[in-house]
């Protein structure tokens, strides 16, 4: 019988990078085994089908049932695996985090192993961050994807390059000509300001670009429209499409492009994977695009408005990312690369 790999997706979002990342995690998953997957949350149609999933996996949708099959029919060296993305361990999500931990007893109560597929910690509490390390104890399976969450957990494990750029949907695709610029931001975040988006209209006009307003998630459509109707572009809004639909015309744009604008982490990770150059231009950035960037290799991606102060500027920094497409590319090999080594290494534990 081959090792039972029991691992935990959350969801269900309208999101294509979450979808994206979770389907790269039970990828990974039918390679070590069985997967034995935990799909927590409501049950949607569309997100079962963003996942991919395949006659092999073993789904569950309840957590008791899970935790019973961890327990009693493991099999022998079973192996929990631990969903990749951003997460937190602050008061909200305590019991959650102590759920994982008591399925990571019983799996190593089994002889088998904890796998933590590359993460990365927002909010967090002293009490959740040691329940956490409780539960991956912390090795070369705790797999991180920015340096300063590898930090936060005491510097243990390693740090990898996102689950995102293991994308074979990307691999060898044809060249496309590049006459777009593609912009997709937050609905949540402070708007850009006026100069930046006449920087962009300037810069696309100069270099023949049309520009394109994208959401790669859903509740993102109200500043999509936003952004189109400030810079008379195209938009490309969510709409009534599932989350399928939406990544086959999102990539499709990303073909087309030479640079695409975002403060969303996946939406710059697709685009550089389909050969745009990705550029973050935010008031306040976070930091996270430029952590996750930089374990690629890839910095000078992102851009505090509080630092382009003109349009002048702006344009310089799209001129520059324009010029990048060498670079990226090899980012993404190196990416690429690199996971197909950790994969490996797991599997061979």
């Amino acid at each position: 019988m081959s090792r039972r790999v029991f691992i935990y997706l959350s969801g269900p979002y309208a999101n294509i990078g979450d979808s994206l990342i979770r389907r790269r995690a039970l990828a990974w998953a039918r390679l070590a085994g069985t997967p034995l997957v935990l799909i927590d949350g409501k049950w949607v149609k569309s997100w079962d089908q963003s996942l991919r999933l395949v006659e092999k996996d073993q789904l569950f949708r309840s957590r008791p049932a899970w935790f019973k099959a961890a327990c009693f029919h493991a099999g022998n060296r079973p192996m929990l695996m631990i969903e990749p993305g951003e997460f937190n361990t602050d008061r909200r999500f305590l019991r959650s985090q102590l759920y994982l931990l008591v399925v990571s007893i019983a799996i190593r109560a089994k002889g088998g192993v904890v796998v933590q597929l590359p993460r990365s910690l927002a909010r967090r509490s002293r009490v959740g961050n040691f329940i956490h390390r409780l539960t991956i104890r912390p090795g070369p399976r705790t797999l991180w994807r920015d340096r300063p969450s590898w930090e936060s957990l005491g510097s243990r494990g390693q740090v990898v390059p996102d689950i995102g750029f293991d994308d074979p949907d990307s691999a060898e695709r044809a060249a496309r000509q590049r006459l777009s610029l593609v912009i997709s931001l937050r609905a949540d975040r402070t708007p850009l300001p006026s100069y930046v988006l006449a920087a962009l209209q300037s810069f696309a006009k100069s270099a023949g670009l049309n520009i394109i307003a994208l959401s790669q998630v859903a509740e993102d459509d109200p500043r999509t429209f936003e952004m189109a109707k400030a810079m008379n572009a195209k938009a490309v809004p969510w709409g009534s499409r599932d989350s399928e639909d939406q990544e086959v015309v999102a990539r499709a744009l990303y073909d087309s492009s030479i640079v695409v604008v975002s403060d969303r982490l996946h939406v710059l990770i697709l685009a550089a994977l389909h050969g745009g150059a990705p550029v973050e231009i935010a008031s306040g950035p976070s930091g996270k695009v430029a952590n996750h960037f930089i374990v690629v290799g890839l910095a000078d991606v992102s851009y505090d408005t509080a630092l382009l102060v003109d349009e002048v500027s702006v344009v310089k920094a799209l001129s520059a990312a324009a010029a990048r497409g060498g670079e990226v590319a090899d980012a993404v090999k190196y990416a690429r690369q690199r996971l197909t080594h950790v994969q490996q290494s797991l599997l061979e534990r």
